[in-house]
Order: structure tokens, then sequence, then C-alpha cells
């Protein structure tokens, strides 16, 4: 594939990415090619749309890359802020519950599997999954 044609293809997938906010999707790319950019461009839109960060999962294998993206993802987010002065209040809910988002390793996103299913399976509630003898 010609060099240009890459290119085209980049952009196009980062679009995908920043702009396709109802689909979830999977990035998988090697280091160094833009995912850290991509993922955050991606949070603040959907921040932007209206999605409570606290509702926004972003996995990656690392520790070092979760708190890379958390950071970025602040600067982002107050960056987005000083541009869009009518998000304003959006933005700055997002950044007060910014550590309370679901920006981790997939190991700590699957040790919160069980407790997900809890709720989930009980309407919320705070119930087990499975009926107590009585």
């Amino acid at each position: 594939m010609a060099q240009a044609d890459q290119e085209a293809e980049d952009r196009a997938t980062r679009e995908r990415i920043r702009t396709c906010l109802r689909d979830t999707l999977f990035v998988e790319a090697g280091a160094g090619t833009g995912k850290t950019s991509a993922l955050v461009d991606r949070v603040v839109a959907l921040v932007l749309g209206g999605r409570a960060i606290e509702r926004v999962v972003a996995i990656t294998f690392t520790e070092k890359a979760a708190a890379e993206l958390r950071d970025r993802v602040r600067a982002g987010l107050e960056a987005a802020r000083e541009q869009q002065a009518t998000s304003e209040t959006t933005i700055a809910e997002a950044l007060a519950s910014l550590d309370r988002a679901q920006i981790s390793t997939i190991h700590s996103f699957s040790l919160l599997l069980p407790e997900l299913a809890v709720l989930v399976c009980s309407g919320g509630r705070d119930r087990p999954l499975v009926p107590r003898a009585r």
C-alpha cells in the first residue's frame, strides 16, 4: 500500500475513533502509533457529548500506560474547557470525577467483574446472586 493510502486510512481510522461514539471500539496498534492521543480525543468527545466520565471504560495493559492515559485525558479535558465555554460545567464535573473513571489495566478491570455481575443480576440492589437458604 502506498504511503499516501496508509496516511488516508490512518486519518479515517482516527476520525472513526473520535466520532463513532455509539460504538464500542477495540483499538489495537503498535507502540508509538498514536493510540493514546486517539483515545484521549474519544474520551473528550464522549464527555462533550454528555457521557458521564464514570461511564467510560478505557482499558490498557500496563499501570504506566493507564496512568499516562488518565493524565492525558485530564489535560485534554482542561484544554477543551478553555476552548468550549458552553460545556464548562460538563467538563468541570468530568474533571472532578476523573479519579472514579475506569481507566485501568485489564487486570484491574477484571477484578471488578464479579461486583458488576452482582449489580446487573440484582437490578442494582444490594442482594446476592444466589438466594440464601432459609
